[in-house]
């Protein structure tokens, strides 16, 4: 975005020049647009925006108890994350420290000894 005049359009425009010029999906466009902002110093790290939602699911050859105590001791091992909240071998809740979004990961047992 540096170099083709992004710097010079105000938020709305930035946000339609992505939509417009690049066929970008309009929650992607303000993503972008927010993140770029917040480089060239016109918005501050504390702005958000709340567009979108990643889902990934994926089943482990393990059961819950092992699954969930390796992703409780990496998530706070890492220290990406801080430990919001912990619900009986079933739920984290995480804030993620680089942006302060919200990571939140279920457990579903599968049988006696998978887990997704």
């Amino acid at each position: 975005m540096e170099g083709k005049g992004f710097d010079e359009l105000n938020v709305l425009d930035m946000s339609q020049k992505l939509l417009s010029d690049y066929g970008l999906e309009e929650p992607c466009a303000r993503i972008i647009t927010l993140r770029f902002c917040q480089f060239i110093g016109k918005c501050s790290n504390n702005d958000t925006i709340n567009v979108f939602e990643v889902s990934v699911s994926k089943t482990f050859n393990y059961p819950i108890n092992k699954v969930f105590g390796k992703a409780t001791n990496w998530f706070e091992t890492e220290n990406r994350t801080e430990l919001q909240q912990v619900v009986n071998q079933k739920r984290l809740n995480c804030k993620w420290l680089s942006d302060n979004s919200v990571v939140n990961v279920k457990f579903q047992q599968k049988g006696n000894s998978k887990t997704k």
